[in-house]
């Protein structure tokens, strides 16, 4: 099996750009994903459960919006994410933020790129808007 040291491995650079909430209340939340290398990857999937980052609460599960994404070499590309909130993820938003605009949160990630797996936690995420009912 062929050995790398993962600290030589150039990662994607990931910048938080915006959010979005749908009508049914569905949370998008905006990703630029910049590829940095030479060649093209595929995402395949990424997905993973976020938190309440005050709290640690279980708000919902999230993925990619798209089936699978194509980061073209040395460009970047706007990623989408869907996160769907659990009722137990929206009675905590709304009986413990009722009073704030934004929350932040924890993530659990999983990115499938060209079949490689990587995992991860991005913590104190946000700000992404508390309010999920109408």
């Amino acid at each position: 099996m062929p050995k790398f040291d993962i600290a030589e491995i150039e990662m994607p650079d990931v910048k938080y750009i915006s959010y979005n909430i749908t009508l049914s209340k569905t949370l998008l939340i905006t990703f630029n994903f910049t590829n940095p290398y030479n060649a093209a990857l595929t995402v395949k999937s990424f997905s993973g459960r976020a938190f309440c980052y005050e709290h640690k609460v279980f708000l919902g599960n999230f993925s990619l919006a798209e089936e699978s994404v194509i980061l073209p070499p040395r460009k970047s590309i706007a990623l989408t994410l869907l996160l769907n909130y659990t009722d137990d993820g929206k009675r905590h938003l709304k009986d413990y933020h009722h009073e704030e605009e934004y929350v932040y949160v924890d993530l659990e990630f999983k990115i499938d790129i060209q079949g490689v797996i990587l995992q991860g936690n991005y913590t104190n995420f946000g700000p992404v808007p508390s309010v999920v009912d109408g």
